[in-house]
């Protein structure tokens, strides 16, 4: 058996980085938990990268917890994380062939993915909103020019999905057939009542994060965001693709998203077939599938 340690806010790297972001619904020692995708600095390189990996069975609010033994930085220098308590974890040691393969992927093959914008990031959401990644981000990380995919599902009333492509200033979001206006809670400066147009498109910054999750909190808490990351080639496609399909109608709004997706190709090619009226909550099923085949995601913290 090998041990491993938890991780928190305040770590060091062995680039000489530190995290930055943690869980504080889960504190060791009073201080917020580490996850998959929590921000971390570089010793080394200017910027704000993400931790990579995670402990594939403990999870905090549908991300997996960060660890010295799954764990490392996004940055440049592919950094290990350094623990500062002893509370510890352990699993199956890996053969030796799986661990220098797992090496040299860290070492040689790993695209650096794109740093997480401070502007507009859905990470940092001020309504605290759960973000349900991937289990195994070393394949996103493989991904030459990533770009992030968010599906925006909310499950109270009549329910509602949206899509968003790209991050920061460089969000759109796509919101076939709901009613969102871009001016929920906030001022919008040009002084319209709505960004809302025929296509149901809101490029940034006619929309934020923020707001757009505060608009569908109102109808209840049952809303989450689940991120996909795709080539670059594949979210141009993307954009394409509901530029042609156009707006949607009320009740349609899961199925503009899944057509969208599924025309879109890659992981989203295993999605079924759209027929007519499909629920959000459908759609949040087959994609958590994408994920974790045969609804073993139904036990996650945070994955409601």
């Amino acid at each position: 058996m090998a041990a491993g340690y938890f991780l928190r806010v305040g770590d060091k790297t062995t680039c000489g980085g530190k995290i930055l972001t943690g869980d504080n619904t889960f504190l060791f020692h009073g201080v917020a938990a580490a996850r998959q995708g929590d921000s971390v600095s570089c010793g080394k390189h200017s910027g704000t990268y993400s931790i990579l990996g995670g402990i594939s069975n403990v999870w905090g609010n549908g991300r997996m917890m960060a660890g010295t033994l799954d764990s490392f930085s996004s940055c440049p220098c592919k950094a290990r994380l350094i623990n500062s308590i002893t509370d510890c974890y352990s699993k199956e040691d890996e053969p030796a062939q799986a661990r220098s393969f797992v090496e040299t992927e860290q070492k040689q093959l790993i695209t650096t993915p794109k740093p997480p914008s401070t502007v507009n990031n859905v990470f940092s959401n001020t309504p605290n909103v759960p973000v349900i990644t991937s289990n195994t981000p070393i394949n996103e990380a493989l991904i030459k020019d990533p770009i992030n995919i968010y599906v925006m599902i909310a499950r109270d009333g009549l329910g509602h999905a949206g899509l968003v492509i790209d991050d920061g200033e460089n969000a759109l979001l796509y919101d076939p057939g709901g009613g969102y206006t871009g001016c929920y809670l906030r001022g919008c400066e040009d002084g319209a009542p709505t960004h809302r147009g025929s296509s149901d498109q809101f490029p940034y910054p006619m929309w934020e994060w923020d707001d757009y999750l505060a608009y569908h909190l109102y109808d209840g808490p049952k809303v989450s965001v689940i991120q996909f990351t795709v080539p670059r080639e594949q979210a141009n496609r993307l954009r394409d693709i509901i530029d042609d399909m156009g707006g949607g109608s009320p009740l349609y709004c899961a199925e503009r998203v899944s057509v969208a997706l599924k025309s879109s190709g890659g992981i989203f090619e295993r999605l079924p077939e759209a027929n007519g009226i499909k629920t959000p909550w459908t759609l949040k099923s087959e994609l958590m599938d994408l994920y974790f085949p045969g609804n073993a995601w139904w036990k996650l913290n945070g994955a409601y």
